[in-house]
């Protein structure tokens, strides 16, 4: 949508000059819009998640008044589309450092136990695990999700929510986490 630095540049100069209240709802009706497309039209549904990501974390001048609609906006999207919290967690992984803890917050809200993650969504959680102290934001993040998984059974289902073999790689992650970080400590402590 807003790929070209003048249109964006533009449609932020316009964002910030109307009142609130209009500005969340163009952001409502964009989040509408993307809430009412089939899966088939991820592409447009992915391009409005990023962009009230963008505008509601990253640009300094809507930061403020964007954040906590936004915030409600994208866990709207993630309710019909649960694939875009994959999305956002790699658009949090891009902005970690201009974020921090905001994107916790973000992902408090969102509903992370209708999703089932890629394997590239473990790979991102694993390296924020491992590799990030864990009072760092990322490592923060990447609990939180871990946490918030629906690791139960499905909506009327004796299947569980989530892959075994899922269960299985996150259960590994878990020691070799503690491992890295805990038993590290208690050695040289």
């Amino acid at each position: 949508l807003l790929q070209d630095v003048d249109t964006q540049l533009w449609f932020e100069e316009k964002l910030t000059s109307m009142p609130i209240t209009e500005a969340t709802f163009l952001l409502t009706t964009f989040a509408n819009m993307a809430r009412s497309r089939p899966l088939e039209d991820i592409h447009f549904i992915e391009t409005v998640t990023c962009e009230i990501y963008e505008i509601a974390y990253l640009w300094s001048h809507t930061r403020e008044f964007c954040s906590k609609p936004g915030r409600e906006l994208l866990a709207s999207i993630a309710t019909k589309h649960p694939c875009v919290v994959s999305t956002l967690l790699q658009t949090a992984h891009g902005s970690m450092d201009r974020v921090g803890m905001v994107s916790v917050y973000l992902f408090r809200e969102l509903p992370v136990h209708l999703w089932t993650p890629k394997e590239g969504d473990l790979a991102l959680i694993r390296e924020w695990l491992l590799d990030q102290p864990p009072s760092s934001p990322h490592s923060q993040l990447a609990r939180l999700v871990l946490e918030k998984l629906n690791w139960n059974h499905g909506h009327e289902s004796s299947e569980l929510f989530l892959p075994v073999s899922l269960h299985r790689q996150v259960a590994l992650l878990v020691v070799e986490t503690y491992r890295c970080h805990l038993v590290g400590k208690v050695i040289s402590g």
